[in-house]
């Protein structure tokens, strides 16, 4: 299912499945950008301690 812009831009078929799947990779991007920020919020406010990765 298409959202709002796909649903838009179905009289011209072409440019649809490029436009949903950037929008999906902006998602997926933007919810990894998400996490990283959230862990590092959380570490800066001594919610959980740095991990020590040095085996």
């Amino acid at each position: 299912m298409y959202g709002i812009i796909c649903s838009t831009l179905v009289f011209v078929l072409q440019p649809v499945p490029i436009v949903h799947g950037t929008i999906v990779a902006a998602a997926v991007i933007n919810e990894f950008i998400a996490v990283i920020a959230e862990k590092k919020g959380f570490e800066l406010a001594g919610e959980i301690k740095k991990q020590d990765n040095r085996g």
